[in-house]
């Protein structure tokens, strides 16, 4: 599938000079293929998917070796760029992109969610799309040397890695839209902030398709939630910035058409005693979910060996 779209090249360098040679599309899936297995059948190490086990069928693994040689899935492995390096700018320079290498295949994935998001509807007959969606951080897990790497505390998965800015469907984490965070310095300033970027940039292939988004309190912008409203998506923002009253009292205050009239809900906390709330509070924590609950089914599936370079 990759291979009809973007064309992946094995740069063999030999001294000074670089040599671009396609593999065959047929290869190109088949070497994807098992990188996807190797997610779900946990081994030590590559070269151990290829090992016959002396004869042990309990450690032998089936169709690697027939599906492709292990000296060839190294080569791929070693060689495979997913963009041509000769026509990336220099750091600096006009045009320069910190995920040049990268660029193509995250284009490519964005598009593939968008086209596949249906499918994943919790009853298809009723509905062609979720309404509930939610936008929040996540981290690709990278320990290595690059200037793009973060580290965030609360994130259980990977505490070290690049940090990517994801719209995900609340019930079910499906990813929708993903967006790289290239650093302040390579990424332009917007006149109502990045936060707001961010969200309009995530939330643009689905305008007017009725969403309520939910995000938190780093995002959240009047400016952000009117737009939004004028492009027929409904926000549920988290502001922690909102002023404390005194026990019993009630503060009303709006601008423009009331969107959803207040309820207040009984609920049990974490110690059993029963607390009132706004119905708005127990419908952010049910919907706020979805990219962290993304995480978690990534991290069952993700390859366990450590990459030594950027593609």
């Amino acid at each position: 599938m990759l291979q009809a779209h973007y064309t992946l090249v094995i740069l063999l360098h030999k001294q000074e000079e670089t040599t671009g040679n396609q593999f065959p599309s047929r290869k190109s899936v088949l070497f994807f293929g098992l990188m996807l297995a190797m997610g779900i059948v946990r081994k030590p190490s590559y070269a151990s998917y290829w090992a016959n086990g002396n004869g042990n069928v309990l450690t032998y693994t089936l169709n690697f070796s027939q599906i492709m040689s292990r000296n060839r899935f190294q080569q791929i492995l070693r060689f495979l760029h997913c963009n041509d390096n000769g026509l990336a700018a220099e750091r600096g320079q006009a045009g320069y992109d910190p995920l040049h290498k990268v660029a193509n295949i995250i284009e490519f994935f964005n598009r593939t969610f968008e086209e596949n998001y249906s499918i994943i509807s919790i009853n298809y007959l009723q509905y062609m799309y979720s309404q509930n969606v939610c936008i929040d951080e996540r981290m690709i897990g990278f320990k290595g040397r690059h200037f793009l790497k973060q580290y965030i505390a609360n994130k259980k998965a990977h505490r070290w890695g690049v940090k990517a800015w994801v719209l995900a469907e609340s019930g079910s984490g499906y990813t929708l839209q993903l967006e790289i965070y290239k650093g302040k310095s390579n990424s332009p300033r917007h006149p109502d902030g990045q936060g707001y970027k961010v969200v309009m940039d995530l939330i643009r292939p689905h305008f007017g398709n009725q969403h309520h988004v939910t995000i938190d309190s780093w995002f959240t912008s009047p400016n952000l939630v009117h737009d939004l409203r004028n492009v027929l998506v409904q926000s549920l923002p988290h502001e922690k910035a909102c002023p404390r009253v005194l026990k019993g009292e009630i503060l009303a205050k709006s601008q423009g058409p009331v969107i959803e009239n207040m309820e207040m809900t009984r609920t049990p906390n974490s110690k059993g005693k029963v607390v009132n709330a706004p119905a708005l509070v127990h419908k952010y924590n049910e919907t706020m979910g979805g990219v962290d609950l993304g995480d978690q089914f990534i991290a069952q599936y993700e390859s366990q060996f450590r990459s030594l370079k950027l593609w």
